[in-house]
């Protein structure tokens, strides 16, 4: 039974589930054990979490045009002879 709740809290946590919600569907009445639950996944979350971030944040950087080039295309539209 106890592996089976710790693998249950860690999926728990590790797919976003509220900690509150954890606490209730397991029965605990005080946080120290969601404490120790989510301490063993809590280093991993992070790094999953900062590995998502980082994806995001070079997939955006990859799809935008540089400042210069944008600047020079705004220009080319504003100054076009009519």
């Amino acid at each position: 039974m106890h592996r089976f709740r710790h693998h249950f809290s860690y999926t728990w946590l590790d797919r976003g589930g509220a900690e509150g919600d954890l606490m209730e569907l397991n029965g605990w009445s005080s946080p120290q054990m969601l404490r120790r639950c989510g301490a063993s996944a809590r280093s991993a979350r992070a790094r999953r979490t900062y590995d998502r971030q980082a994806a995001a944040t070079a997939r955006r950087a990859s799809s935008a045009a540089p400042l210069s080039q944008r600047r020079r295309r705004a220009r080319r539209r504003t100054h076009m002879p009519m």
